[in-house]
C-alpha cells in the first residue's frame, strides 16, 4: 500500500453537494486582486423553474464543509413554512485569512453579486451574508457591508448558527 493512498477516499463535501443535489450548480470566480480561484456551489430553490419571481439571496462564506448542509437545511426550511424560499450561495472561500485582508472581501462579493444578479433572479433587495467556517472573516465582512448586505457572525460554528441566520432574516 502506498502513503498516497487514503486520499483516493477522501470525500470533497462542496463538490459532493453539486454533484447529488438538485439544481445545485457549481461555478467558479476569479476576482480582481486574486489570481486564486473561488468554488461557489448556488443552490436553486426547488421552485425556481415553477415561478418566475425574485428571491432573496443568503451568501455563506468558507462554506467548504457545509455546502450541502445549508441548501439542504434552507429547501427544508421553506417546504416546513418556516423561511421563505431563498437562493443559497456556498463559497469556499479560498482562505478565510484572504477574506480577512483590507478590501478583500469586497473584491469578492461584489462580482459574486453581479455576476449572480446577471445569471439568476435575485431580488438584491435582500442579501444576507453568513460567516461559516469559524466566524474569521466576520469584521472583514462587516466592513464590506452595504445597506443592503444583512451581515451575520456566529458565536457557533457551523448549520445551527446557519439556520439562526436564515429565521432571523427570512
Amino acid at each position: 500500500m502506498t502513503s498516497d493512498a487514503p486520499a483516493r477516499f477522501v470525500i470533497d463535501l462542496h463538490a459532493a453537494a453539486c454533484e447529488r443535489l438538485a439544481q445545485v450548480e457549481c461555478i467558479t470566480l476569479i476576482t480582481a486582486g486574486s489570481a486564486t480561484p473561488c468554488q461557489v456551489a448556488v443552490g436553486l430553490p426547488l421552485s425556481y423553474g415553477q415561478r418566475r419571481r425574485r428571491y432573496p439571496l443568503v451568501i455563506v462564506f468558507d462554506a467548504a464543509a457545509m455546502a450541502g448542509s445549508v441548501i439542504e437545511m434552507s429547501r427544508l426550511m421553506t417546504d416546513t413554512k418556516e423561511v421563505r424560499a431563498c437562493i443559497v450561495v456556498a463559497v469556499r472561500t479560498p482562505t478565510p485569512a484572504l477574506l480577512a485582508l483590507p478590501g478583500m472581501s469586497a473584491l469578492l462579493i461584489e462580482p459574486l453579486l453581479d455576476a449572480l444578479t446577471r445569471r439568476y433572479r435575485i431580488d438584491d433587495r435582500l442579501v444576507t451574508v453568513f460567516a461559516g467556517g469559524d466566524g474569521a472573516a466576520v469584521p472583514a465582512l462587516e466592513a464590506a457591508a452595504d445597506a443592503r448586505l444583512r451581515v451575520f457572525g456566529q458565536r457557533e460554528h457551523g448549520v445551527p448558527a446557519f439556520v439562526d441566520a436564515l429565521r432571523t432574516t427570512l
